[in-house]
């Protein structure tokens, strides 16, 4: 009897600390969330290609300004996953990771010898970490604005040279390398505590990569920095 009574004894505590710790787990399982956004990320804005005049093997050459519009507006899909983190009733604070990329596009780009000069680009590709801000309303679904920045990884992003004639050379545009990123925007979740899900529109911005040393063209004005403009399904479990 002794022996049943300390099982009994013990049941009986083991649920009274299940029960003591059920709300806490609650609590954690409502202030953090994961989250997963599915986009296109087409190019809006931001100069691909400087203006540009020199030699090319001791040929005259001169490039016209392109924009990424112009250069990379094939498929861009972007990828986005991470966590929020109740920060009060109206916040979370957000750490994501994104990966995406923008199809290049095969395009003429100035002229050599008096000849037109066409350019075929690397996919403009990356990968990157952002932290931010969501504020919505205090049940976590509905309208909502967002806020975030960090850094992205860019490619090395190559040209192949060609002309009518059919001299082809490859160049270095950009270096592969890490610049600043932001955006900024909003969307609609629908759904509860548990799941929900909806679509964003944002505007992001990434700055210039680096270029090379040893450019045969000398740029006349400034690229690299890119705007686009993600639109997409959001989850959040």
């Amino acid at each position: 009897m002794r022996y049943t009574g300390r099982i009994l004894t013990l049941v009986i505590v083991a649920l009274a600390l299940a029960g003591a710790l059920q709300p806490a787990e609650a609590q954690l399982s409502d202030g953090v969330s994961v989250l997963v956004k599915i986009s296109v990320d087409p190019s809006v804005g931001g100069t691909a290609i400087g203006a540009a005049s020199g030699t090319v093997d001791g040929v005259p050459a001169s490039i016209q300004e392109a924009s990424w519009t112009d250069t990379h507006s094939q498929q861009s899909p972007l990828f986005e996953g991470g966590v929020g983190i109740r920060a009060g009733d109206f916040a979370e604070i957000l750490g994501l990771f994104n990966y995406g990329r923008a199809g290049a596009n095969a395009d003429a780009i100035g002229d050599i010898g008096g000849e037109p000069l066409f350019a075929s680009f690397d996919n403009y590709q990356f990968w990157g970490l952002e932290g931010g801000v969501r504020l919505r309303p205090v049940s976590g679904v509905g309208p909502y604005v967002v806020a975030t920045g960090g850094f992205r990884r860019v490619n090395e992003i190559r040209a192949r040279l060609s002309t009518a004639s059919g001299g082809i050379r490859t160049v270095t545009g950009y270096d592969a390398s890490a610049v600043p990123s932001f955006s900024v925007g909003g969307g609609m979740l629908f759904g509860d505590n548990g799941f929900a899900m909806g679509f964003e529109v944002a505007v992001r911005y990434a700055g210039a990569p680096a270029t090379p040393g040893d450019q045969a063209l000398a740029p006349a004005s400034g690229a690299g920095a890119r705007w686009s403009l993600p639109i997409g399904l959001v989850f959040r479990f």
